[in-house]
């Protein structure tokens, strides 16, 4: 168990799922968030609200003699004590019920303990060392990153100086480790456990431990893993970015906006903001972007709704920032074309929500439609959104906007 953790029953609630709300006064205008923003780039959320528990160090004995000492009340959970609701109780009761060996009585165990926590403390400094010798460079517009590993033999003298007399750091466990933060800042999944990343881990090989012996030195690679795709770009160079949803996936992922004020967190990676002066009078949702919605949005362009310049820019930024199938994997605001309740939006809508709707903003890139449209819906007016990328921890990446080269060379380099 850890001294601090997020809440997971919170996890979507914004204001207390990894971010945090401002003084809440503004409405119209895009809301005074606590954020970071780096540049023209979008804003990362900050903060949030996490459980903290600084009396995991002391045992249950003294933390109740002090209680009984200062003669303060305190309440056990009458529930403690049956064996047959919860492994630990069970284990509990075996405790206090059966003479055990000393290699699993309490000494012994709070002494394993300490040493696994040594170990994950030094295998942490050791993965964090990695990280320090990586180039990361992360485009939250799309979600995707660009890693270029370290040299091997610079990496292995680097911890080997780092603890020389050090044992237990396993390479392929620090390499696991050393995935799963790289994962951690760009998937969909709401966890992310080592035992899935093999794939990872065997591909970009950060030790250069060769777990793949079929593979030449040559060879660039492609592969699936954590709902992101990750392309070999040269060697030890990688670009990962969300995998292109699956029908299944673009309907659970649909979110409902219907109300005045509204924070919702979409695909577990970007956060979607509405502001609007009253309720809306139609359903909004929140999905994937798809191709329908690029040929509605250039049949406006053909009947003069919306601007030939504008239309370049998008397709410029899509060009860059979302080349191929990454496109599809943009958030979209659009207005549902039939409606649904609020509680089937959560898992399985009636009627697919998916694929429909006219767009109304692409709010990652920037653009909003809504005030085009207000003709045909005069409840657009003075709707506003916002969007942040959830919270990462930007001490080891690049906020980085990517040009039309690095595009160029990426595309060249990916395999056929």
């Amino acid at each position: 168990m850890s001294s601090v953790s997020n809440i997971p029953e919170c996890h979507g609630i914004y204001g207390v799922h990894e971010s945090e709300i401002g003084d809440g006064k503004t409405s119209l205008s895009p809301p005074r968030l606590q954020t970071t923003k780096v540049g023209n780039q979008l804003a990362f959320a900050t903060g949030g609200i996490q459980i903290g528990r600084p009396l995991l160090p002391f045992s249950k004995e003294r933390l109740i003699a002090t209680c009984k000492h200062h003669q303060a009340a305190y309440v056990e959970d009458g529930t403690n004590v049956d064996p047959t609701l919860t492994r630990r109780n069970a284990i509990r009761y075996i405790f206090k019920a059966c003479e055990l060996p000393s290699a699993l009585q309490k000494p012994a165990l709070l002494q394993l303990a300490d040493r696994n926590a040594e170990r994950r403390a030094h295998e942490a400094k050791m993965v964090q060392l990695i990280l320090d010798n990586c180039v990361i460079r992360l485009e939250p517009r799309c979600g995707s990153l660009t890693v270029n590993l370290p040299d091997t033999q610079i990496l292995r003298g680097l911890q080997k100086k780092l603890a020389p007399h050090a044992t237990g750091a396993d390479p392929p466990v620090l390499d696991a480790e050393f995935v799963r933060r790289v994962v951690s800042m760009i998937t969909p999944q709401e966890t992310v456990s080592l035992d899935p990343l093999q794939a990872a881990v065997w591909g970009m090989d950060p030790h250069g431990l060769q777990y793949n012996h079929d593979r030449t030195r040559e060879q660039l690679m492609s592969f699936t893993c954590a709902g992101l795709q990750f392309c070999q770009i040269g060697h030890g160079q990688w670009q990962i970015w969300r995998q292109r949803p699956s029908k299944e996936v673009q309907r659970k992922r649909v979110r409902m906006l219907d109300q005045k004020h509204q924070d919702v967190l979409f695909d577990n990676r970007f956060w979607i903001h509405l502001r609007s002066p009253k309720p809306v009078e139609a359903q909004l949702i929140v999905r994937f972007a798809t191709e329908q919605d690029l040929a509605r949005l250039r049949t406006r362009v053909a009947d003069k709704e919306i601007p030939e310049t504008m239309w370049a820019a998008i397709e410029s930024d899509l060009r860059r920032l979302a080349p191929g199938n990454q496109r599809f994997s943009l958030p979209v605001i659009a207005k549902a074309s039939s409606p649904s309740s609020k509680e089937e939006h959560l898992e399985t809508p009636k009627s697919d929500l998916s694929e429909v709707g006219d767009v109304i903003a692409l709010p990652t890139l920037g653009y909003t439609f809504n005030e085009m449209f207000v003709q045909e819906w005069e409840w657009l007016k003075g709707v506003n959104f916002h969007v942040m990328f959830r919270k990462v921890d930007l001490r080891n990446v690049i906020v980085d906007e990517r040009g039309e080269e690095t595009v160029k060379k990426e595309e060249g380099n990916r395999p056929k």
